[in-house]
């Protein structure tokens, strides 16, 4: 199959372009769609997780903090592999921390 020369042209503009952009273009769309992802599965599925024995804004707020405690103690890979060693013992700080901070001592 024979091409024409504005098809060939635009695969090499095409391409010349992808590559313009750099891997730290590439970087940052990929770790602001990661971040935006993992933020929301997150709490989706740690809300999930409370079930109904867990009213809905405080399981949503302890999931929120225990979001944004993971965020700032695990790297992008470790968020990605919750079963990993580190990954658990943040999990599990992250829900200490957030229920001492949110649930009054009465009701623990």
């Amino acid at each position: 199959m024979r091409r024409s020369r504005p098809a060939l042209l635009g695969i090499a503009l095409a391409t010349l372009a992808l590559a313009g952009c750099g891997d730290s273009e590439f970087k940052e769309g990929f770790d602001k769609g990661f971040d935006k992802s993992w933020k929301e599965s997150f709490v989706k599925s740690c809300v999930k997780g409370a079930g109904p024995r867990v009213e809905a804004k405080m399981a949503a707020d302890l999931c929120g903090c225990m979001r944004d405690y993971m965020q700032q103690h695990l790297t992008r890979a470790e968020l990605a592999n919750p079963a990993s060693d580190r990954s658990e013992k943040v999990g599990e700080e992250a829900t200490n921390v957030c229920i001492a901070k949110l649930v009054p001592q009465g009701a623990r």
